[in-house]
């Protein structure tokens, strides 16, 4: 008795036996691998396949002023102000189609005039992976940003009014705070940090990225151990430093700045380019002089780089 193929239209491939009758052809295999693909998937409201998971959720507190503290383990966070007469927190979870979603838990509270948000990880296993956590919230005009606090992520404060002497701060992650009135620090370990278009005294500090103050009504100081410090100094409110442990400096100085100035590199050049300061003593790696009354010590300085100063 002859052997006879189940698919004889379906040519045997190469070094396979002629004879041989496999019980599943290659097209209920690729059908089955769909079909699990789908199962494991979730469809949105038109044809299209997404594999992973999404998950979003709202809360408001009444509240029209007050402040806003957020402290959060992970996830990026983002203030902004709001068309309400609360705060609105809303938060985005995300991830692949093993990615716990419960392993992330975002809380918030009212404790008197302060909506506090907090965000904490628990342990996840190997196949159950942390989800990416999104946090936004919209804050109304009479609601003041108290701090900003992310361990691992994005701290960003944008177009909302700050509490005098506030921090956005990052450990793992940019710290940005942007179009804030008020004073405020932005702060970084590991990230860019800065301070742009803000009407207030502003700082910007990190250990490895870059650091920048910029169009802001004052600085108080600007300063990164690995990155570039950059600064547009247009006022100060006592002695304050630019300064990188290894990489450039460039400062551009008002020309109604009061103050004496001091540009160092450790190795690298000194370069004055229209800066409207006069030197008093001037090498290629240090110059000192002196714009207004020199009432307060502006100091532009690094270990390994260039250092510019310029006019503003």
């Amino acid at each position: 008795m002859s052997n006879q193929r189940a698919f004889p239209d379906d040519p045997a491939p190469p070094g396979a036996d002629p004879g041989s009758d496999p019980s599943v052809s290659r097209r209920a295999v690729l059908g089955g691998s769909v079909a699990l693909l789908a199962s494991l998937a979730g469809c949105t409201s038109g044809d299209a396949v997404v594999v992973g998971k999404r998950d979003e959720s709202t809360t408001t507190h009444d509240l029209s002023s007050g402040t806003v503290r957020v402290d959060a383990e992970s996830g990026d966070v983002t203030v902004r102000p709001g068309d309400s007469d609360g705060v609105q927190v809303t938060t985005t979870k995300s991830g692949s189609i093993f990615a716990s979603l419960d392993a992330t838990t975002v809380s918030t509270r009212l404790e008197d005039d302060t909506v506090v948000v907090e965000t904490t990880i628990e342990p996840a296993g190997w196949f159950s992976p942390h989800p990416d956590v999104d946090v936004d919230v919209d804050v109304p005009p009479g609601v003041a940003v108290e701090s900003v606090a992310v361990e691992n992520g994005d701290a960003v404060v944008d177009g909302a009014s700050v509490q005098s002497g506030a921090t956005v701060e990052s450990r793992n992650g940019d710290a940005v705070a942007r179009n804030v009135k008020g004073d405020v620090s932005a702060e970084t370990e590991n990230g860019d940090a800065t301070a742009e278009s803000v009407d207030g005294f502003a700082a910007a500090r990190s250990e490895n990225g870059d650091a920048v103050v910029r169009a802001c009504a004052g600085v108080d100081g600007v300063r990164t151990e690995n990155g570039d410090a950059t600064a547009e100094v247009t006022a100060l409110r006592g002695d304050a430093t630019v300064r990188s442990g290894n990489g450039d400096v460039d400062a551009a100085l008002a020309p109604d700045l009061d103050a004496r100035v001091i540009a160092e590199t450790g190795n690298g050049d000194v370069e004055l380019t229209d800066a409207l300061l006069s030197p008093e003593t001037e090498t290629e790696e240090y110059v000192e002089g002196t714009i207004g009354d020199g009432t307060h010590e502006l100091r532009l300085t690094t270990g390994n780089g260039d250092v510019t100063v310029s006019r503003l």
